[in-house]
């Protein structure tokens, strides 16, 4: 598995969350909180463990992993 970063905008600008990324299918990767994780969309977050399919674009996978 890789860690990431999701990126979201907000209505408090840009923010980053760092998430494992578990999966991916098409144009999508299946995703694990690894804190409190906002997502896209009013009321939508994610605490420690929980899982959601989010856009691959929204995604950047960071450097220097294996796999």
């Amino acid at each position: 598995m890789k860690t990431g970063k999701l990126y979201v905008q907000s209505p408090y600008g840009r923010e980053s969350f760092k998430v494992l990324v578990i999966k991916r299918f098409l144009g999508f990767y299946r995703i694990e909180a690894l804190g409190f994780t906002r997502l896209a969309g009013q009321d939508r977050y994610l605490t420690q463990g929980e899982q959601a399919w989010v856009p691959r674009h929204a995604v950047r996978l960071l450097e220097g992993q294996d796999g």
